[in-house]
């Protein structure tokens, strides 16, 4: 199942940024609103678990804030482009670009900013097995947060429920899920679709089965509509896994497929082939067919289909 990411994005847009505009009659040179444009595309190519293509976009955009000197508009590229070095398996590059976020927020004055950018690089630090060094990141940044800065403190939430739940202190991590969720605003289809995961994941753990499988399938259908294919796929295995865990070995295999479908499109070889041994197994134990997904498997992995959601 894949590593949760703590989807943290900093939007140009959003409260307490503000956008570059001015009087409505006023019209902003096209240079000074470039940047903003890469941004937001890469933003949209994140949501979408694309992450190749957003950095694309978030390098562009930082090179467009840097060329103008739109100094807080690169510090807020330079977290993104962070979160999308960590998506690739980056932690080095990503762990070096939110301290230098934090720094940049820092200089601000913009403390949410600087709380984000830390709890965002404790997870890079949850990722290389640091655990020490990821606590001491989501202290500095509890302490400054303020009442407003909610995305910040579900960024702190989220990630102390990670720690949580791999110290397999699994109701710890669902009441701390249940903060960042509280925290998280109803539009933010990608940060609920991660906790709901998250959530899924704990309850497998404590064998609640049916319960996981509900969150599990909240986070397909948030995922789905995001587009992100590589999310949608861990949510449908997640839900598998917890149909498997009930006994309902026909269910379990039919979402087994998706998949496992849903992992050769979005082109993540090993947990498609991973995904489609169960399929196989599963297959056999029931007597089901299992030839169409081994064909197609074999075919997407090929390289041979028309709609990699990714290259779009």
């Amino acid at each position: 199942m894949r590593k949760l990411l703590v989807i943290f994005l900093i939007g140009l847009c959003s409260a307490g940024f503000g956008c570059m505009g001015g009087s409505p009659g006023a019209k902003t040179p096209r240079h000074l609103t470039a940047g903003e444009r890469q941004a937001e595309a890469g933003m949209q190519w994140y949501a979408r678990g694309c992450y190749e293509r957003a950095l694309e976009h978030f390098l562009r955009a930082h090179e467009l804030f840097v060329a103008a000197d739109q100094q807080a508009a690169a510090t807020r590229a330079l977290n993104n482009m962070a979160n999308a070095y960590r998506a690739l398996g980056d932690p080095q590059t990503a762990g070096a670009l939110y301290t230098e976020a934090a720094v940049g927020f820092l200089d601000q004055g913009d403390n949410s900013g600087r709380a984000l950018a830390m709890a965002n690089n404790a997870s890079v630090m949850l990722d290389i097995d640091r655990p020490q060094e990821a606590q001491a990141l989501l202290d500095q940044a509890q302490a400054l947060l303020g009442p407003a800065d909610k995305t910040a403190r579900a960024a702190v939430s989220m990630t102390r429920a990670v720690m949580a739940s791999r110290a397999e202190d699994q109701d710890t991590a669902l009441a701390l899920y249940n903060e960042a969720l509280a925290d998280t605003a109803p539009d933010d289809e990608a940060g609920r679709a991660a906790i709901f995961y998250g959530q899924g994941k704990a309850m497998l753990a404590q064998k609640k089965s049916r319960e996981a499988l509900a969150r599990f399938l909240t986070a397909r259908d948030l995922d789905g509509k995001l587009g992100n294919t590589k999310a949608l796929a861990d949510d449908l295995l997640g839900a598998a896994m917890a149909q498997e865990d009930m006994g309902n070995a026909r269910e379990a295999l039919s979402l087994y497929k998706r998949a496992a479908f849903a992992y050769t499109m979005a082109e993540k070889q090993d947990q498609a082939n991973q995904t489609l041994a169960k399929v196989n197994e599963l297959a056999e134990k029931t007597g089901q067919p299992a030839t169409i997904p081994n064909l197609f498997v074999e075919k997407y992995l090929s390289g041979k289909a028309y709609e990699y959601p990714c290259r779009r």
